[in-house]
């Protein structure tokens, strides 16, 4: 490590920026903007370099972007604007100067834990603004003509490919020989990450790799000189790697092919890991972000574990199968806390589907490539050289949705903490320390750091967890190995089953639902419940859901069946339940207060629980009102019971928690769910400073993020967002 300075250099970066983001210092530069004004319409100028466009919106991706105000230009920095697809009276091209006027947002940090990180992710790509457009005008067509050159090329390649392949497999080309994956199904995409194959889908090391040495050594044959066919090659490999959007494996890469091919025209020996090294420095200063991007973290990673770790694990006996499969080890060993950290699960069959895709990936590539070019002079040439790709990526999809039939294909891990991390990397290292001096050393040694990793010490405290789901509500209760839902459901965010409560229930290590309890039919309640229901039947995730409890009610009764019917075919027990209904566990208890009948309005009809520890209550109301909650209060009346937290009814509406109530209750703390500029402007101010008459604590989701409770002998309470 002496003689490789770079590296050292390049770990000492990683340090700094690590510990500058642990400390909240942001690494990010760019421009710093007053939007304290929300309600102002701004215009912003810029290049369209990228667009994505369905029946209902179009976004569009602005680099070289100006702020103007007041005839005066500041230069920002990247910007994603959005607009109705109906309001674009013309669709503009890649290259075109456009002239936008919206309203300009910082892009929102994550509300919950395990949520998709969209800022880090823009942030990693220089995209720091979202703009809420209003209006769009060419101000020049063609502006950037490399730019209108590259989409204009990249269109006609996707015409050749839709021509030379299936229906079924030009998603997959066009991602894999453009980088573009718009075009693929989504239960594609789902079948390539379930059975690890997801890397094929993103333009990658392999992919550089493949053709750029591949058109070195052509070029050779062609008795091209040495020095001409390598500087061609390093300069047709950078502007692929620009063609196919410069993702940061593609960039890394390319300047590890770059020195490799210079190692080779001075005569001078490529060292890899100085390689890396360098590739890391020059993307880190470009932005610093990239540091947190998983696509980042993997490609470097895959690079280490078989740089570093693969030859630790070989020895001489091995044949070419057998290095494949150690090659493979090597990789998810070095990767696996990254998987943790960005997806909280693996795939379970990952190695051994890679056994076959790794060595045929080259096969896909050669061959698509070529058929592309051949199909610009002969479609049917095209499809002849293309043939092999295709059968090659049928097989693929076959693999993936064999491995999607099987229960458990993958293994839902949680998240990683830094702690965790650092042991585990630790171990490995002095692993490899040992092995470099005694190939003695079992190659089973390794199965401790695995469980270091996967195995955390199991959870003790009962913890209730307020997801922020915007308009609509969800709280997850953990007790050591038993989780119930309480709602899960939102009218103003999209797929929030998919992109909010699944993704927590993996980041918390959660592979079974014991219950979910639905308060009452409404969407905002339930259609993300209903998203995971689908997911389960479909074999989509891993996670199992045991039993669901509905409340009957006459008014939503065929809404009630149809969630059912949607629970049983995830193979799920559906069980109903009424005022006097009790689950009792060793460590807390659930009792229903509400609906004494089926009869009734159904939000008054609210499912009412009362979560009980032996420090803690909690009051859960769903949409309570009126009879419902005179009801109710008549019981904590009776029982004098005191509640500890109260989950306000109705999102905060002034209809809900009346004074009586309150009085009855007599909690402590108030927690509102409710999404940011809602249409109803829940939480209402009546209600709000009826709280406050009664000394009531309040936290609402839009300002906090997930709010969760710790039950203790001192009950902490904690917030996503700071």
């Amino acid at each position: 490590m002496s003689r490789r300075p770079l590296c050292i250099i390049g770990c000492l970066v990683i340090l700094i920026l690590w510990s500058l983001n642990l400390m909240g210092v942001s690494t990010f530069g760019g421009t710093s903007l007053d939007l304290t004004d929300s309600d102002r319409s701004v215009i912003i100028q810029g290049i369209l370099y990228k667009q994505e466009s369905n029946s209902f919106y179009t976004s569009l991706y602005l680099k070289k972007t100006n702020l103007i105000q007041n005839s005066k230009k500041q230069s920002i920095d990247n910007v994603k604007a959005t607009i109705k697809t109906e309001y674009l009276k013309q669709l503009p091209s890649d290259g075109d100067r456009l002239l936008i006027q919206g309203r300009l947002k910082q892009i929102q940090e994550p509300g919950n834990p395990g949520q998709f990180n969209e800022r880090s992710y823009y942030y990693a790509r220089k995209i720091k603004w979202y703009l809420e457009a209003e209006q769009v005008t060419i101000q020049k067509t063609e502006a950037d003509k490399g730019v209108t050159f590259r989409s204009r090329l990249k269109e006609l390649l996707k015409t050749k490919i839709k021509q030379i392949t299936t229906k079924k497999t030009s998603g997959l080309f066009m991602a894999i020989l453009l980088g573009e994956k718009s075009e693929v199904e989504r239960e594609t995409l789902l079948r390539m990450q379930l059975s690890a194959m997801s890397h094929c889908v993103v333009v990658s090391g392999t992919h550089l790799s493949i053709l750029g040495w591949g058109l070195f050594r052509l070029l050779r044959k062609l008795r091209i000189p040495l020095w001409m066919a390598g500087m061609i090659s390093i300069f047709l490999m950078i502007q692929y790697g620009i063609f196919t959007g410069n993702g940061a494996s593609a960039v890394r890469a390319v300047i590890m092919f770059s020195m490799a091919v210079g190692a080779v025209l001075v005569g001078r020996t490529y060292d890899l890991l100085s390689a890396l090294a360098l590739s890391i420095l020059l993307l880190l200063s470009d932005n610093p972000k990239w540091l947190t991007d998983s696509g980042f973290l993997l490609s470097f990673g895959a690079v280490i574990g078989l740089s570093i770790f693969y030859p630790k694990l070989k020895s001489k006996k091995e044949n070419k199968l057998g290095n494949t499969f150690l090659g493979s080890i090597a990789v998810l060993l070095v990767t696996l806390p990254i998987q943790m950290y960005a997806f909280y699960e693996i795939p379970l069959f990952g190695i051994l589907v890679n056994l076959f895709v790794l060595p045929t990936i080259g096969i896909v590539l050669i061959s698509g490539m070529a058929g592309c070019v051949a199909a610009f002079f002969s479609l049917f040439l095209g499809k002849i050289l293309a043939f092999p790709a295709i059968l090659i990526l049928n097989f693929y999809l076959k693999i993936g949705k064999v491995i999607q039939s099987i229960p458990q294909a993958t293994y839902i891990t949680g998240s990683v903490s830094l702690k965790r991390a650092v042991v585990y990397y630790g171990i490995l290292a002095g692993w490899c320390f040992l092995r470099k001096k005694s190939k003695k050393v079992p190659r089973v040694g390794l199965i401790l750091a695995v469980l270091v990793l996967l195995f955390p010490t199991p959870r003790n405290q009962t913890k209730i967890t307020f997801l922020d789901v915007g308009q609509g509500d969800c709280a997850v209760i953990q007790q050591k190995k038993e989780v119930y839902l309480i709602d899960g459901g939102s009218s103003d965010v999209s797929k929030v089953g998919t992109y909010r409560i699944l993704p927590f229930l993996k980041y918390s290590g959660i592979r079974t639902v014991d219950g979910i309890f639905l308060s009452h039919p409404d969407n905002d309640h339930i259609n993300g419940i209903e998203e995971l229901f689908e997911a389960v039947a479909k074999k989509e995730t891993s996670l199992k859901i045991e039993t669901v409890y509905l409340s009957k009610n006459k008014e939503k009764e065929e809404k009630i069946n149809e969630i059912a019917q949607l629970a049983k075919r995830a193979g799920c027990e559906v069980r109903y339940i009424k005022k006097g209904a009790q689950l009792k566990q060793k460590a807390f208890q659930v009792e229903c207060l509400s609906p004494e009948n089926e009869t009734g309005e159904s939000n008054e009809n609210s499912q009412v629980l009362l979560f009980k520890t032996d420090n803690l209550s909690v009051l859960f109301t769903g949409d309570m009102e009126q009879k419902g909650e005179d009801a109710v209060t008549e019981q904590l009346n009776e029982r004098q019971e005191q509640i500890d937290i109260l989950k306000v009814p109705h999102h905060g509406s002034k209809n809900s928690a009346k004074e009586a109530f309150l009085e009855a209750a007599g909690a402590k703390i108030g927690i509102i769910s409710c999404g940011e500029g809602n249409s109803y402007g829940h939480p209402h101010k009546e209600l709000l400073e009826r709280l406050k008459e009664k000394q009531i604590g309040w936290y609402v989701t839009i300002e906090r993020g997930a709010i969760t409770v710790t039950a203790g002998k001192r009950n902490k309470l904690s917030f996503y967002k700071k």
